[in-house]
């Protein structure tokens, strides 16, 4: 009997050692756990063999006719898909905010963005009553990521683009079919790499973003874009 408390003994001593060399080895080398996606200082949200390595999107070269009409198709190829949304996720009435593609060119000067629907073309009705198409360019580190901001809208007799933050310059809108925007590359072409979203918002729109191949969102406040796909600019 004597010899069976001792082994008993004997088991917890080792349990309770072995627990101990776990929470030491765990507090330098923090393998025996999963990444914390919510919190950007997790030291495995960017090396973690949970996460996938980040995947970037090269924009391919292309001077675009600015005429919001895909003229000739000069936005079929498939190599300028940025992201491509899921159908039937806007909970709005209005039609021509069902997000389908963002897609990309650049040329010498010039970023080209454009964005379709499954649901229709962009809806004038809807931007008139005060809603708006929002496109942003994002970093992926800084308190204010935000560095270009593009909300376009319906005036009442024309198609606009402008931004809360800044007054645009050099920078054209053209709205048919789709939304085109060209912009100077001035404000991304020194960056390692860049995000672009779209969001519709106001009266009867989502109020909800919309992110490019996102997994959580890229603003400080809500998380972490390492698993976002990342864009880059083509020599």
């Amino acid at each position: 009997m004597k010899r069976a408390y001792l082994n008993i003994i004997g088991v917890f001593i080792y349990l309770v050692f072995y627990l101990i060399i776990l929470v030491l080895v765990n507090s330098c080398y923090p393998f025996f756990r999963l990444p914390d996606l919510n919190n950007p200082n997790d030291p495995l949200s960017n090396s973690g063999s949970n996460l996938s390595a980040p995947v970037y999107f090269t924009v391919p070269t292309k001077t675009i006719n600015m005429d919001g009409l895909n003229t000739s198709g000069e936005w079929d190829n498939a190599s300028c898909i940025y992201f491509k949304d899921a159908e039937g996720d806007d909970p709005t009435s209005y039609t021509g905010l069902d997000l389908k593609n963002i897609r990309l060119y650049q040329d010498d000067s010039y970023l080209y963005i454009y964005i379709d629907f499954y649901d229709g073309v962009p809806n004038s009705t809807w931007t008139n009553g005060q809603g708006l198409y929002r496109i942003d360019i994002w970093l992926d580190t800084s308190e204010n990521p935000v560095i270009k901001e593009f909300d376009v809208g319906f005036n009442g007799s024309l198609w606009t683009v402008g931004s809360q933050y800044e007054t645009l310059t050099n920078t054209s809108v053209a709205v048919n079919q789709v939304i085109e925007i060209k912009t100077p590359k001035s404000a991304v072409v020194n960056l390692s790499y860049f995000y672009v979203s779209f969001v519709d918002w106001g009266p009867g729109g989502d109020d909800a973003w919309v992110y490019s191949h996102y997994d959580y969102s890229i603003s400080p406040r809500l998380g972490n874009p390492d698993n976002a796909t990342r864009i880059i600019l083509s020599n």
